[in-house]
């Protein structure tokens, strides 16, 4: 039997005989109504009371298992990505060719010379040979 047939029981039980019959009918069927709003009002609490036992559950049961299955299946992965990512890094920086590259890369292009510019076997390229000479 549930907190609200219970309490329903003692208030029916606590109702003097001169309280449920009325000379009024208008009466009688506001007493009914009263009533009925406090059935609704104890089912109310009792629905109230549940949900806050299912959210109370749901924080301190199902969320952290949660966290546990995560932690235990996915996060360890997670970590050895890290672990990788970073002995990458290490890597990178530690290595002598590595470094010269980068150094090449950011060191400005070689100027050519007007030797360099006449093309394979100092024949002189196309443009040489279409451009007149000018004093």
């Amino acid at each position: 039997m549930s907190a609200s047939e219970q309490n329903l029981q003692i208030r029916a039980q606590s109702k003097r005989p001169s309280e449920s019959i009325c000379a009024n009918p208008q009466a009688n069927s506001t007493h009914d109504t009263a009533g009925d709003l406090l059935a609704q009002l104890d089912q109310t609490r009792d629905d109230l009371a549940d949900l806050l036992l299912e959210i109370d559950h749901i924080e301190l049961q199902v969320n952290p298992q949660i966290l546990n299955d995560y932690n235990v299946k996915i996060a360890c992965f997670e970590n050895d990505l890290l672990k990788a990512e970073i002995e990458v890094r290490r890597a990178k920086r530690n290595s002598p060719s590595l470094r010269l590259r980068s150094t090449a890369a950011k060191a400005s292009p070689p100027k050519l010379s007007k030797s360099s510019s006449k093309g394979i076997l100092g024949m002189g390229g196309a443009t040489e040979r279409a451009r007149p000479n000018l004093p």
